[in-house]
């Protein structure tokens, strides 16, 4: 499944404190309460790229962060992917309530609030998609087509799911959105081809870094609004 192509839109000589709110049709994720409101306001404000650079350590965490809204997955609306206006860095956000998002807010400066979430995908998770590859090719066609169906819907609804214990793996499944392809650093299109490319770069990290596992993030977004730059 592909979502579309991105939009994005570069912003210049952007500074934190240069930030308004803008009202607009578009609808925001909204918090409880006032309190809660202000609970989050008392939060700093993140970049992208400020947020990248310590994101291990700000895992379970919740932040405030803003970007670029790149691309919105058109198919779920679920999916919405905030970029950086100056780097390569990205990170997806998923709505805590499942309530979609507004296609356009693409292409827009958008302030989020949500929880840190590390997915994993190691060894044990790609062996189990072999697996489950395998078995669907041995169904049926149209048993095989439902299989596979089913599993990107999981994809669709989920942002990563429990796995060895206190882990957890992201929901790397056939039919993902280009974007999120690109945020995984992805090259393969066909299920062998990007099992192959993740054990390449699970093997080149476990080099570099000792660890047998790839590291991605996502947010689970409670609070999210259009912003305004002033310049």
């Amino acid at each position: 499944m592909i979502c579309g192509f991105l939009l994005m839109v570069s912003c210049q000589n952007k500074t934190k404190d240069q930030m308004t709110t803008e009202p607009t049709g578009v609808d925001s994720v909204q918090v409880d309460s006032l309190a809660q409101a202000q609970k989050y306001n008392t939060l700093p404000i993140q970049t992208v790229d400020e947020l990248m650079a310590t994101i291990e350590e700000q895992v379970g965490q919740t932040v405030r962060i803003t970007g670029l809204c790149g691309h919105v997955c058109h198919e779920t609306r679920r999916r919405l992917f905030l970029r950086s206006d100056s780097t390569n860095n990205m990170i997806r956000c998923i709505p805590e309530d499942n309530a979609p998002y507004e296609i356009a807010l693409e292409t827009q400066d958008l302030l989020v609030v949500g929880t840190v979430v590390e997915d994993r995908i190691d060894e044990a998770y790609l062996q189990n998609w072999e697996k489950e590859l395998k078995e669907a090719a041995e169904k049926a066609p149209e048993e095989a087509k439902e299989a596979g169906e089913a599993r990107a819907q999981a994809m669709k609804n989920a942002g990563a799911s429990e796995h060895a214990g206190e882990k957890v793996e992201a929901e790397a499944v056939e039919g993902a959105c280009a974007t999120e392809k690109e945020e995984h650093h992805e090259t393969g299109n066909t299920p062998k081809e990007r099992i192959a490319d993740f054990r390449a770069q699970i093997a080149e990290r476990q080099a570099k870094e000792g660890k047998d596992y790839l590291s991605f993030y996502h947010i689970i977004s409670v609070q999210l609004e259009p912003v305004v730059i002033q310049k």
